[in-house]
């Protein structure tokens, strides 16, 4: 499931952004192929890490995971090293870093995400093993309640 369409990367950065990695020979007609093509690589690897602690797909999109997806989906429409920026270069790589931080648990994708907590046995997945048993009586430096 890709996560933008074009017209997101055109919001966020400008036509004349989007043309410069879509349309590099500036004919007019940027190539659409080639933009879902880089936006569904971009949604493929969010998948990737976003598949490690969430349901796929996602029943709805934080603002977080497009602005992800458009800074992965622009590092990759660049046409050549010639239009590859420091600043496309750089928001690719803290896109990276932030699809690691939330796989890791690190960062969230919004405030309505579970705080931890007890553990329901319900969401857990198929295969998964919930180990429980009662109120430790002994620690390592003395027995409870005696």
């Amino acid at each position: 499931m890709a996560y933008v369409i074009a017209a997101d990367i055109i919001e966020r950065y400008g036509q004349e952004f989007y043309d410069a990695l879509a349309d590099p020979d500036m004919d007019g007609n940027p190539d659409v192929a080639r933009t879902d093509r880089a936006i569904e690589d971009a949604s493929s690897l969010i998948d990737g890490y976003l598949g490690t602690r969430y349901d796929l797909p996602l029943a709805v999109v934080p603002q977080v995971v497009k602005r992800i997806c458009i800074d992965i989906a622009a590092y990759h429409l660049c046409p050549d090293a010639s239009a590859m920026t420091e600043i496309i270069e750089k928001r690719y790589e803290a896109a990276i870093v932030l699809c690691k931080d939330i796989s890791a648990g690190r960062a969230s994708l919004g405030a309505s995400e579970p705080k931890g907590g007890t553990l329901d046995p319900g969401t857990l997945g198929d295969g998964a093993v919930l180990v429980s048993g009662p109120e430790r009586v002994m620690t390592r430096d003395r027995l409870r309640g005696m």
